[in-house]
């Protein structure tokens, strides 16, 4: 291993879009990098000399339950860099999960830290409110003294309690890159309304189990579900019983773009039931732009604000009945007026964002902190 920074994140990286773009631009900067995670499930995983794993099965979303598990991952990821102290110029890592061991190694061996907070912690967990309260206070000191702190939205600077002057606080939202490789995929039923959820399979926050009810009780909708997690065996059991709604299980971020791109809308419903959902950064909003698809979303959190605000979709109350009523209502040239919208939206704002954001921003930042590790 040569001199390199160091990507840390409590999974895999083949499904993280935003640790892509940082390795693309690397990559094209001629920068050494290294990247430590947490196989934690059966799913597929990068390998090569570039990637190292802790290999430990744990059950996603399975909150406290997982304790023990994050604290042997935290012991087996300061005992790694350790090994390797003489090859870290630079840690770059993501959420709260895995910072306390990096910042440690940070500060005792004088490596320059990156906290990039995808998610604030306590908030996509239901946790006591002392412990809550406690880790709040430990991810906010890690932000407040890490050399650069990265947000997904500027909203997270109201829900980390920082001042938007903080000058080691900058946001890099979840904009994917607009290259989609064109793939073979079968097309979806013209005569039915083809909705598509690509993303995390979470149990109840999602709403997907509403979004199978609704491909249910209505036959002339088509249900296209790409990804991983806890429901992936009910929905499976759910699409081999029924011919409209189809699962293509865990697929890589081009791969599962280039599914979506075929759909008539996409879906991202963030419940309030977990407070992160008001502050949601999703790539989900980014990628209904770039793809010209629709999003139908929550009302009251960010992505539901901008999507009314810009026409590209709509923002419904949580349940079944306002999916139902949505569907029902839904009509054909509405569906491509907020197509055209989004796509305009895409281009006036967000075409160039990697280029402007990622390759400029982050990359400058990235040499200044490798020369001074």
């Amino acid at each position: 291993m040569k001199p390199a920074l160091v990507f840390v994140r409590s999974f895999v990286p083949d499904f993280d879009g935003k640790l892509k773009k940082y390795m693309s631009v690397l990559d094209q900067a001629g920068v050494s990098y290294h990247f430590v995670g947490w196989a934690r499930a059966d799913i597929s995983s990068e390998q090569g000399a570039r990637f190292s794993y802790f290999k430990r099965r744990a059950p996603l979303g399975n909150g406290l339950k997982n304790i023990f598990n994050l604290l042997l991952w935290n012991i087996y990821l300061f005992q790694w860099l350790f090994s390797k102290r003489k090859y870290v110029n630079c840690i770059h890592v993501v959420d709260f999960d895995s910072v306390i061991p990096c910042f440690l190694f940070s500060r005792l061996f004088r490596r320059p830290l990156i906290f990039d907070i995808y998610d604030k912690y306590t908030s996509m967990r239901n946790m006591p409110g002392l412990l809550a309260r406690a880790i709040d206070k430990l991810e906010n000191y890690c932000i407040k003294r890490a050399d650069l702190s990265i947000l997904a939205d500027r909203c997270r600077y109201e829900q980390h309690g920082l001042s938007p002057d903080a000058k080691n606080v900058i946001v890099l939202e979840n904009v994917p890159i607009a290259a989609i490789e064109k793939m073979l995929l079968p097309a979806p039923e013209a005569k039915r309304l083809n909705i598509g959820y690509f993303g995390v399979l979470e149990p109840v926050h999602r709403g997907l189990e509403d979004l199978l009810e609704l491909a249910h009780q209505c036959p002339e909708t088509g249900l296209h579900i790409v990804g991983y997690g806890p429901l992936e065996a009910f929905i499976a059991n759910k699409a081999g019983m029924s011919a409209n709604i189809h699962f293509y299980g865990a697929r890589s971020s081009l791969e599962g773009l280039a599914i979506m791109g075929r759909m008539d809308v996409m879906a991202g419903l963030y419940y309030r039931s977990v407070p992160n959902h008001l502050y949601a950064a999703p790539n989900k909003y980014y990628e209904h732009l770039m793809l010209g698809v629709p999003l139908v979303t929550t009302d009251g959190t960010p992505p539901g604000n901008k999507v009314e605000q810009f026409n590209t979709g709509w923002a419904i109350s949580e349940g079944l009945q306002p999916l139902i009523e949505w569907v029902c209502s839904l009509q054909h040239e509405d569906v491509k007026k907020k197509s055209r919208a989004a796509t305009q939206l895409w281009v006036a704002n967000y075409a160039n964002y990697y280029e402007t954001h990622y390759q400029g921003v982050y990359a400058r930042v990235i040499t200044e902190l490798m020369d001074r590790g």
